[in-house]
């Protein structure tokens, strides 16, 4: 059987990997995903840290970390991340995102996390992942800023000081 998925140019890592937004993920760290999600507190909000692996032109969600939510409520600093990713590393994977919870049956993210989420990619200088899942009817909504776009948003926004007049 092995050998039929690698003819097709398939690996065991895209075997047990689901679609996921824009991205892939593996299988087990959806049902945990899941799982954890069940059985929270509907009214709580929860938030993860997104590791995984760039495949090519896409990204497969590998692990993810269940942050607290006081750490979700005060986010991570972008120095945090590093540090996060460099011990991440020496596991083969990297940060690719965040993915929170929400009580709303319609997946929409705060004004604020939105914020975050940005501001973190300019701080870490790269794309990434967003995903709310909604704890009452289990949808989820997935944003992301596509490589190209990022670099011209970067190369649009540009800082600019002066003296006052």
């Amino acid at each position: 059987m092995r050998q039929n998925f690698k003819e097709l140019g398939l690996d065991e890592a895209n075997f047990n990997t689901i679609p996921f937004g824009p991205c892939t993920i593996d299988a087990k760290a959806w049902e945990r995903l899941k799982l954890i999600v069940k059985t929270s507190d509907a009214s709580a909000s929860l938030c993860f840290a997104l590791l995984g692996k760039i495949k090519g032109n896409s990204i497969v969600i590998t692990d993810l970390i269940e942050l607290s939510a006081l750490s979700c409520n005060r986010r991570y600093t972008a120095d945090q991340i590093r540090k996060m990713e460099k011990e991440a590393a020496k596991q083969g994977v990297m940060f690719v995102g965040m993915l929170y919870t929400h009580k709303d049956s319609i997946p929409t993210p705060s004004e604020y996390e939105l914020a975050y989420w940005i501001s973190l990619m300019f701080k870490l200088n790269r794309p990434l992942l967003y995903f709310v899942i909604s704890t009452e009817s289990s949808k989820i909504a997935a944003y992301t800023i596509p490589p190209e776009i990022f670099v011209q948003l970067k190369d649009a926004i540009k800082l600019v000081t002066f003296e006052k007049c």
